[in-house]
């Protein structure tokens, strides 16, 4: 068992994550003639947190060789820390060998 603490992860600055022609316009936040943003110009990569590789580590170590991955939350009507398990599941682990279940 392994318990994660948070938010492991965050999303890449925005000129990180489009088209190499396009990080100037996403560099620059001040002129608005770039706003609004097309959502469809992101890739939407993640990287990891200072401080959270350690645990993420950790999740990668413990979820090889196992049947299944169960996300265990407490009863959060937000959803998110469901959301957060998802999505350091997805991150950290093989899921095509090791079923996910909640």
């Amino acid at each position: 068992m392994v318990a994660a603490h948070g938010h492991l992860l965050k999303l890449k600055e925005p000129h990180e994550m489009v088209a190499p022609e396009k990080v100037a316009k996403y560099k620059n936040w001040t002129d608005l003639v770039n706003f609004p943003w097309n959502s469809s110009d992101f890739t939407w990569e993640k990287q990891v947190k200072k401080g959270a590789k350690e645990t993420l580590d950790q999740i990668k170590k413990a979820a090889l060789g196992h049947d299944a991955i169960i996300i265990a939350t407490n009863d959060d009507p937000s959803g998110e820390g469901d959301v957060l398990g998802q999505e350091i599941i997805d991150y950290a682990s093989n899921r095509s060998a090791c079923p996910l279940c909640r």
